[in-house]
């Protein structure tokens, strides 16, 4: 039985590394990338879901919440983007436009760089209601269509220590939507690839 039940787990893990490994080649399908960098991305994938992940400790945890603002003001939500976005490494005069308006004009779609349209304004404006600062957009090309995922800073500020230590591993927290079904829509956690001047391809 054990053995039994083993194989269906691997069989279980296969099938899931499969899946994975067909959507991040999926939304790379639409820019020249070699099979060396389609690798990389895989395997920065599968270490998510193998749960590699180092976990940020409780006492680590409890040290770092003293420094981060119980109620978060608006210019405390900009300045922790802003910490996301150098860790992200973005161009320096796209930090310091944003740190001075808290505003994105941009998206990145296939390592070009495009003003935003009016429906990612209209996405942006639903995400300010809801308490959230986006600092990125990025759209990524699958089967199911044009996918918009907005790189957000929420006021839950117990929740950035998690957030920082996932950044460290390409993970965030976004919200992502479909741009031909609106009703496809949810916050959720991204695997992006960073890429010299501030470029991010979502691979997962």
């Amino acid at each position: 039985m054990n053995n039994k039940t083993g194989k269906s787990i691997d069989a279980s893990k296969n099938t899931k590394r499969t899946e994975h490994k067909s959507l991040t080649r999926e939304l790379n399908q639409s820019i020249n990338v070699t099979e060396k960098e389609l690798e990389l991305d895989e395997a920065i994938v599968q270490r998510h879901f193998d749960g590699t992940m180092e976990e940020v400790t409780r006492e680590a945890y409890e040290e770092a919440l003293k420094h981060v603002p119980a109620n978060p003001s608006r210019e405390d939500m900009i300045a922790e983007a802003v910490w996301r976005m150098n860790a992200l490494h973005f161009p320096k005069d796209i930090v310091d436009d944003f740190q001075k308006t808290g505003v994105i004009e941009t998206v990145i779609d296939d390592f070009m760089i495009y003003p935003l349209t009016d429906k990612d304004l209209n996405h942006i404006r639903f995400l300010e209601k809801s308490n959230c600062l986006v600092y990125a957009a990025i759209y990524s090309h699958a089967v199911m269509g044009t996918l918009i995922s907005y790189l957000v800073v929420t006021d839950q500020s117990e929740d950035w220590i998690y957030d920082r230590n996932m950044l460290k591993y390409n993970e965030m927290k976004a919200y992502v939507c479909s741009y031909e079904d609106p009703s496809i829509a949810d916050f959720g956690t991204i695997i992006v690839r960073s890429h010299p001047e501030g470029m991010l391809l979502r691979i997962y």
